[in-house]
């Protein structure tokens, strides 16, 4: 068995941590060979000195999305070679840059024709640019999700018992403020007396239900429910249903939900649970 491809992507994170260092070691041998005392790790900071005759450190981490104190320790490493120094920044002379050195600029000089070379056999070793096109873009769009947390929001979405717990909501909720950003705009200008419900995993609110009871205790407007994308066909919105009514203290049967926006996916689930709903008379024309 080949570990490797049966483990696919399972195994991902190794494989490109062992790519990472068989590319590095090729880096190496390529400025060994020529005699440049060069390392890869040197990299970043002198390609962003490139282009840049000084930069603040701060800036240096936002470019290169590390932190300032990885930035700093590169920076550090690369003072004590005697290879870049601290400058005062012309406007503010509290702040300091970092500029390469006269040593920094010839060892620049040097390696500057080997980044060009190291690029056409990038290519070369492709075969066609297109192909290497092709890598680049998979691996921008993979760092993207990652840097989202899709990975793991789809992984515990997928999983068939879901761990999640129904409690009651208010709008100052930390939890619920980010949800209603994620719900379509769902659950912007409720009344201000509506009763909210939520579903919660690890903090994180899957899905919501907002209510409100009419003057007839048996009678439960419902405003909004909403299930995020990825976590639907759990039973999440039924579970909120029941939760409501049984902490309003109400009976199933004589119970009826006033639907004020009567979306197919609620009216299919009201209809599968046997639960009495009517429409809200006061829709708008059209809905």
């Amino acid at each position: 068995m080949n570990f490797y491809q049966e483990a696919k992507s399972l195994i991902l994170g190794t494989r490109l941590k062992r790519l990472s260092e068989k590319y590095l070691q090729e880096i190496g041998l390529i400025y060994q060979q020529l005699g440049i005392d060069f390392e890869a790790s040197w990299f970043p900071v002198f390609y962003l000195l490139r282009a840049e005759q000084s930069m603040t450190m701060t800036a240096m981490a936002a470019d290169l999305e590390v932190s300032h104190s990885a930035i700093s320790q590169m920076v550090n490493g690369l003072r004590k070679k005697g290879l870049v120094g601290l400058i005062e920044d012309e406007v503010d002379a509290r702040r300091k840059k970092v500029s390469l050195t006269e040593s920094g600029k010839t060892l620049l000089n040097k390696v500057e024709p080997v980044w060009t070379a190291m690029d056409l056999g990038m290519t070369a070793m492709w075969e066609n640019k297109e192909a290497q096109d092709h890598f680049f873009e998979t691996l921008n769009r993979l760092e993207k999700k990652l840097d989202n947390k899709t990975l793991s929001h789809k992984t515990v979405a997928l999983m068939p018992a879901l761990d999640y717990r129904l409690v009651r909501l208010s709008s100052a909720d930390s939890a619920y403020d980010l949800f209603v950003k994620e719900s379509e705009g769902r659950f912007v200008g409720l009344p201000e007396d509506i009763q909210l419900w939520g579903a919660l995993h690890q903090e994180v609110l899957l899905g919501a239900l907002a209510i409100q009871p009419k003057t007839n205790s048996s009678l439960l407007l419902v405003e909004q429910v909403f299930v995020k994308n990825d976590f639907r066909r759990k039973g999440i919105a039924t579970a909120l249903l029941k939760e409501a009514i049984e902490t309003l203290d109400l009976e199933k049967a004589a119970t009826t939900f006033v639907l004020s926006d009567p979306q197919l996916p609620l009216v299919q689930l009201l209809l599968k649970e046997a639960y009495t709903f009517t429409i809200d008379p006061h829709q708008k024309n059209g809905q």
